[in-house]
């Protein structure tokens, strides 16, 4: 599914000093972004014992190693690529069908039920949902980010016709370097308008859906407007704890 969806200008965002028009991206609807958390070990342990389980399950399994250790799997079913995994510290970030995406739940509920860890699945689709007579979110989620790396998502906001606010999303935390939500590019009035409010508690209950526990913005320019919505400020930073961090 394309971007022409959607007004190419209202898909236009300033990061950084720098103007990103996504006019030409794809969304695949096959695949999904995973996001896995582990805190209680090191994420290659984890990513070898996924590749010699999913070996056992008739899988195909390609690994790339980087110093002794393993640092991406490669994972094929019938002769086909259904999945990427890379292994970063305490993560383990993937591009996968829904297919693998129910056989690594699976794996991961029998053999590190034990660990805490937090599992996250972003769909790469585009929807277009009602918050109230006239207004309405359009969201593009899987589109492939700044970083050529892992997908971003945009939101975009319309009263009728009329681009009325807009939200670029990443996965990562550059400033943090932990792969969670960061809104990295807002345009939405700051003041307490009930449109406004509405636009990010959408944005908040999406993500919510997606399995994260919490929302940073990575540059907060009202700290006023974010405290209202109940966003701690911290160097600049803003972060909402969206739920309560569970085991998988």
């Amino acid at each position: 599914m394309c971007l022409d969806l959607i007004d190419m200008m209202d898909s236009k965002f300033q990061v950084d000093g720098k103007i990103f028009l996504y006019d030409d991206m794809q969304v695949d609807s096959q695949v999904s972004t995973v996001i896995l958390s582990i805190r209680s070990q090191y994420s290659d342990h984890v990513l070898n014992s996924l590749a010699e389980s999913l070996k056992e399950r008739q899988y195909e399994v390609e690994s790339s190693l980087k110093d002794k250790t393993t640092v991406n799997v490669r994972v094929f079913y019938n002769d086909c690529e259904v999945g990427s995994i890379d292994s970063h510290y305490v993560w383990l970030v993937a591009n996968m069908t829904q297919q693998l995406y129910g056989e690594i739940t699976e794996i991961l509920k029998t053999n590190f039920g034990y660990f805490k860890q937090t599992l996250c699945r972003v769909p790469h689709t585009y929807k277009e949902e009602s918050l109230s007579d006239g207004i309405f979110v359009k969201t593009v989620s899987g589109i492939m980010g700044l970083d050529g790396m892992i997908p971003h998502t945009v939101f975009l906001l319309y009263d009728g016709s009329t681009l009325a606010g807009k939200a670029l999303v990443s996965y990562f935390n550059s400033e943090m370097a932990e792969y969670e939500p960061t809104v990295i590019s807002i345009e939405i009035p700051m003041e307490r308008s009930e449109r406004s409010s509405m636009f990010l508690r959408y944005i908040e209950e999406k993500l919510k859906q997606y399995g994260f526990v919490k929302l940073w913005i990575r540059e907060v320019q009202n700290e006023s407007f974010w405290e209202s919505a109940n966003y701690q400020i911290d160097d600049g930073q803003g972060i909402k704890y969206l739920a309560e961090q569970a085991s998988t």
